[in-house]
């Protein structure tokens, strides 16, 4: 039933059913039992269910609107790892503390955990992890301004990560690929990797960060001065699919990038209502960058 759930709750994450993926970490987190479920690492899918179950909650968590209830898990996934002295599952743990970060736009924690992760990965040899934490370094570094270096890492992140065989999270490290290249101001290019995004989502149906790539291609048209109708329909279906799959993090982010648009085109008030009622929505995480830009772009609304 453990493992039942196991598989469940990452399938559902991964699918866009945000509310259904929390509902089995719930269950399947409950389960759990150290000393019973210890052996499991070693037979299914080479990991701890127990950090699993913590490392996937960080993810679900941010995406449902909760930053902080995010952060503390992935650190309870690190805490459980270090427990159990599993060194795979330490990697994993690492990895997607450096990922909960990410989502959270924070770049200094994104790259320190990444590099734990990596160190790690290349003690033990696990080339899965450490080619998913080149990604991530390598966002980081182009978001510290690094960008040449930032974009050749994530590329070299991603082709060690096509060379495992999987095609898991491809989507999300293509978005974050074509979020450096918006940093750099390569947009045609960046629009490519989006295009390529959104083709491997309709393929494959890994919908959980869709909304943020639309996003990202809205962004992407809207620097390149594209028609002000493209840029428009790339940001309301990133609000939508956010909307869709309860992911309130992404919606908020779509709506600051909508209303931003907005903004510039004189349509205040209707970004001012849109905004503000999603932004009352959250009851943590007003230290985060999301959240600082909002109340931000809110004050100079109203």
């Amino acid at each position: 039933l453990l493992q039942a759930h196991h598989a469940a709750w990452t399938t559902q994450l991964f699918v866009g059913n945000n509310l259904e993926s929390q509902s089995h970490l719930i269950q399947g987190d409950a389960l759990y039992d150290l000393e019973k479920h210890r052996n499991h690492a070693f037979t299914y899918g080479g990991h701890d269910p127990g950090v699993c179950a913590k490392t996937t909650a960080s993810e679900a968590l941010f995406l449902l609107g909760y930053p902080e209830q995010a952060t503390a898990k992935a650190e309870d996934g690190v805490a459980l790892a270090n427990k159990i002295a599993h060194p795979f599952s330490l990697a994993m743990a690492h990895y997607f503390m450096a990922q909960v970060y990410q989502y959270r736009l924070e770049v200094d924690t994104v790259g320190h955990q990444a590099q734990v992760a990596i160190d790690m990965c290349e003690k033990h040899g696990f080339e899965s992890f450490l080619a998913q934490a080149t990604v991530l370094l390598g966002w980081a570094t182009a978001a510290s301004g690094e960008s040449e270096l930032g974009i050749e890492t994530i590329q070299r992140g991603l082709k060690a990560w096509q060379a495992t065989g999987t095609g898991m999270r491809r989507p999300y490290f293509l978005a974050l690929l074509g979020d450096a290249l918006l940093r750099a101001n390569l947009l045609a290019e960046g629009i490519e990797v989006v295009s390529e995004a959104e083709a491997l989502i309709k393929k494959t149906g890994e919908t959980r960060w869709q909304a943020e790539t639309l996003r990202l291609k809205g962004a992407l048209l809207e620097q390149k001065n594209s028609a002000a109708d493209d840029v428009e329909i790339a940001y309301q279906r990133a609000l939508d699919i956010a909307q869709q799959q309860d992911a309130k993090s992404l919606q908020l982010r779509a709506a600051i990038s909508l209303c931003r648009f907005w903004q510039s085109v004189g349509r205040q008030r209707e970004a001012s209502e849109l905004l503000a009622p999603l932004f009352s929505w959250f009851s943590e995480g007003f230290e985060a960058p999301d959240l600082i830009a909002a109340k931000t772009l809110l004050r100079e609304l109203q």
